[in-house]
């Protein structure tokens, strides 16, 4: 099954350089070498989310129940223990993925410019609905031939930090963020947040090489 862990941080503004030397050096490249995670994108805030976000695209879920991505977990080294005792605002999903609009599950994970991220707390017996209607919608979106390159369904699982969120969708533009159609009020819908980021790096673990995309 494939998947997201996606992460949320906001480091001190005075250690803006060392938190991205952190991701760049450390937590990306231990993860991108372990079998499954397949590329890593990192974006910035355009508006009031929190400011720094991360994206791990994983090909096999099972690798989160790996023995070396535990190690990872339990022990984390001294550098990557003073950044998370450093950051504010943290959370940490992991999900599987429900709809893609992508032709083929595969598809070149090259990032667009900017991201809309849509997080929803669902009743069990609407998620079902709200799955469908969405994947319904992201379709109309990415061929319409505006902006909208491509739109990712999850199901969040799993102990997660940072809210009850259960469904995620990362909807990706390549200019232009407005446009985006807010889903209207559904049965079983609790409650719901939308977060607009740009990229400011990317990932792949063919080459588990970090490209900065923005300071």
């Amino acid at each position: 099954m494939r998947g997201l862990l996606i992460s949320q941080m906001d480091p001190p503004l005075d250690r803006d350089d060392d938190f991205h030397a952190w991701y760049d050096d450390e937590h990306i490249p231990v993860r991108l070498v372990l079998p499954g995670f397949e590329s890593a994108l990192r974006y910035q805030s355009t508006g009031s989310a929190t400011r720094f976000l991360v994206c791990y695209f994983i090909d096999d879920l099972d690798v989160l129940k790996s023995a070396d991505y535990q190690q990872i977990k339990a022990e984390p080294g001294p550098r990557t223990e003073r950044m998370l005792g450093e950051v504010r605002d943290f959370t940490r999903f992991t999900c599987e993925l429900t709809a893609d609009t992508a032709d083929h599950p595969l598809a070149d994970h090259s990032p667009a410019d900017y991201l809309v991220v849509h997080v929803v707390q669902c009743h069990p017996e609407g998620a079902g609905e709200f799955e469908r209607r969405s994947a319904s919608i992201a379709k109309v979106l990415v061929d319409s031939g505006a902006s909208w390159v491509r739109v990712r369904g999850y199901r969040t699982f799993g102990a997660n930090v940072g809210g009850a969120w259960t469904h995620i969708s990362l909807y990706e533009s390549s200019g232009s963020l407005g446009g985006l159609p807010r889903l209207p009020d559904a049965e079983g819908l609790e409650q719901e947040s939308w977060w607009d980021y740009r990229v400011i790096r990317r990932a792949h673990s063919a080459t588990g090489e970090v490209t900065q995309l923005q300071p």
